[in-house]
């Protein structure tokens, strides 16, 4: 009994470079073998291309008439023509500058999705990690019911005991062993998620220890460098600067445009040949676009601040979280270490000063005790993982 304890607190200390470095390891293996993320880069390269069209010149367009003359005396008539239209040419400067704002925009959108599937990635090992620790619980604690249920079959088949007490021993140690099993398909179930990220590649991990990680002391200089990271802040403020230029551009295609161009008529005994010129007068086609261009970019402003705020409370709230789960933790151990008495259940056990019942309702509370340590450390690594997201 003495061994489990010892067995469970050492767990809670012990901080191993094996594990921290196989947890890294998972996480650059389904950054290199996932293939939603590969499919991703192959969608952004094609985007990245189809930003770029659209922004030049329109197509020259080519013309050539033929006319019968009538009478014939008169001779036919051919035409020629080839004519270039032009937007106002601020709009090709403004049209050119959004297609590589857009372009710079998609490494943001590739990079949110990553640290999206490394978080998920992480979580699931750390799920990992208190699942190999729970199991290793688990097995002190079959390991301890086997050697009671052994002891309580020999007593019964000596009289020294009934067959209630017996059950219940019995019992105690069939809900471990179940308990066993449940944990063991979770277990599978994570490495099989942990699978599908890695593109169908089998993972193995079996790391039963955390990664040492200190909460920042301040958080308001710790937020500052996190904001700065935030993929989606950025793509957001990647947004509001091309609805700017947005404006810019729609100022411009409201300014008249232009075409120019070669003409040749030819008659019969008579050829004509010049340029031609004329101008596009924007009247009624893009109306109201450049108030809603302004319109558009102020309500990018207005969601920047509300996003802003929301990711500052979040990530102010994790804090504050994995500050309280800290303090619980180190409080729960220390309590748990200061009324140890797990020498005193076995030799009262032993000596008969307790019945059975006695002594496995204050087993169970040293479980239920570990088992909550367990619990909280958990959760205070994933808080921890939350807060850390923009650093994978």
């Amino acid at each position: 009994m003495n061994k489990i304890l010892i067995t469970a607190f050492s767990l809670f200390i012990s901080i191993t470079a094996w594990s921290q470095n196989t947890i890294e390891q998972v996480l650059q293996e389904i950054e290199s073998n996932n293939t939603t993320l590969e499919a991703l880069r192959e969608e952004i390269n094609a985007r990245t291309l189809g930003n770029k069209t659209g922004i030049y010149l329109p197509n020259p367009a080519f013309e050539y008439a033929w006319f019968s003359g009538s009478p014939s005396s008169i001779g036919n008539r051919n035409n020629l023509s080839i004519i270039q239209h032009f937007d106002f040419p601020t709009a090709y400067l403004h049209r050119s500058r959004i297609a590589d704002a857009r372009n710079e925009q998609l490494s943001s959108e590739f990079s949110n999705y990553r640290l999206e599937l490394l978080l998920k990635a992480k979580q699931a090992c750390l799920e990992l990690v208190h699942t190999n620790r729970r199991l290793e619980q688990l097995n002190l604690r079959l390991d301890n019911a086997r050697k009671l249920s052994d002891a309580y079959t020999r007593l019964l088949e000596t009289g020294e005991t009934n067959i209630i007490e017996h059950n219940k021993v019995k019992l105690s140690y069939l809900n471990l062993q179940k308990e066993t099993e449940n944990l063991i398909i979770q277990k599978n179930s994570l490495l099989s998620r942990l699978q599908t990220m890695n593109g169908g590649e089998e993972i193995s991990f079996s790391g039963n220890a955390y990664q040492t990680v200190a909460l920042p002391s301040d958080f308001e200089q710790w937020y500052e460098n996190a904001e700065q990271q935030n993929p989606m802040l950025t793509w957001l403020k990647q947004e509001i600067d091309i609805s700017r230029q947005q404006v810019k551009l729609q100022k411009a295609e409201n300014l008249p445009g232009m075409h120019g161009g070669y003409v040749s008529e030819a008659l019969t005994h008579e050829q004509f040949r010049g340029f031609s010129v004329g101008i596009t007068i924007p009247l009624w086609e893009n109306k109201n676009t450049t108030r809603y261009a302004q319109a558009h970019s102020a309500a990018l402003e207005s969601s920047q601040a509300d996003q802003k705020l929301q990711y500052y409370q979040t990530l102010r709230s994790h804090f504050a979280k994995a500050g309280d789960l800290q303090s619980s933790i180190n409080e729960y151990e220390q309590i748990m270490q200061s009324v140890d008495n797990s020498d005193y259940l076995n030799t009262a056990l032993e000596k008969g000063e307790i019945s059975l019942t006695e002594y496995l309702l204050e087993l169970s509370f040293i479980y239920q005790s570990i088992d909550n340590i367990l619990e909280m450390e958990l959760e205070l690594h994933q808080t921890i993982a939350l807060l850390n997201q923009h650093m994978f």
